[in-house]
């Protein structure tokens, strides 16, 4: 068999790379295999591991493999980045970094001196993050925590935060946990919580009056301050009588007497004359029945 036999074999998957004789291994031979499948690196003759061109090729047939919906073997990486400082002229290249980090977040470890306060770079590893965590259908094969420690803290800015976190929800948690003591960032990711995990500090009745009418079970996440208020719970039990559970002592015991919320849960849930009683209610009035 000659060298286009052997890169025949290889292409349909009929032979292993360790199978083929050295004396077939030269330069262009490994050239060519590497367009066929990145991990053939590992295998190559010594010598071959350290060229340039041929870990440049290893890196366009790794990218092209990405693009590949199919595609979920994550792990090239980790033999790719003990060649990096062969090309390290190339990683100071904006562009060439870019094309990395499109490819997979966790290159942003390799990131040059030159290009740690670009902007775009650190965008670029969350947009790819949130683009593989939809493609494995949220079961992303790394997690935000292995790179995010190289994006510094003053990237993400009351400027561009809800750009960040509008790429992925996952964002939204894991930076408010990162930022809970930055009182500025968190009073923009603050109000972006959905209401029934938002920090009480950035819950305001306007909002809880709008969606408690379609969801009378925010009641139960709700502060003491807005369960005790005759207007929003009357809205919650009109949509969910059984949010009666939720609402403050007061207000259950100016419903019905019994002390016991399931006993009270019971008699509300088999008073029919529940929704006339509640027309009583206004704003700032106490219930009467």
């Amino acid at each position: 068999m000659n060298k286009d036999d052997y890169l025949l074999e290889l292409k349909n998957k009929t032979i292993y790379f360790y199978e083929i004789p050295e004396e077939i291994q030269d330069r262009n031979f490994c050239l060519e295999a590497i367009k066929i499948d990145c991990d053939y690196l590992s295998y190559f003759p010594e010598k071959f591991q350290n060229d340039k061109e041929i870990i440049l090729e290893g890196l366009n047939s790794y990218f092209n493999l990405i693009k590949n919906p199919k595609y979920n073997d994550y792990y090239f990486i980790d033999e790719l980045t003990e060649f990096l400082p062969v090309f390290q002229d190339k990683l100071n290249d904006k562009n060439f970094f870019l094309s990395l980090i499109s490819t997979d977040s966790r290159f942003l470890e390799y990131l040059p001196d030159s290009l740690k306060n670009d902007s775009d770079i650190f965008l670029e590893s969350l947009k790819t993050y949130a683009k593989t965590q939809k493609k494995f259908d949220y079961d992303c094969p790394y997690s935000i925590e292995d790179f995010i420690e190289y994006i510094p803290n003053n990237f993400f800015s009351n400027k561009n935060i809800k750009q960040i976190i509008s790429l992925h929800h996952d964002f939204l948690e894991f930076f408010s946990e990162k930022f809970k003591d930055n009182e500025s960032i968190m009073d923009v990711l603050g109000p972006l919580h959905p209401l029934s995990h938002r920090p009480s500090k950035y819950i305001t009745r306007k909002d809880v009056l709008k969606e408690i009418k379609n969801n009378g079970m925010l009641l139960s996440s709700l502060p003491f301050q807005y369960t005790d208020d005759d207007e929003i719970v009357h809205l919650a039990l009109t949509n969910m009588r059984t949010s009666i559970m939720y609402a403050s002592e007061r207000i259950r015991l100016m419903l019905r007497p019994e002390k016991d919320k399931a006993s009270a849960l019971k008699a509300i849930i088999e008073n029919k004359k529940l929704d006339n009683e509640f027309k009583k209610i206004s704003v700032n009035k106490k219930i009467k029945i």
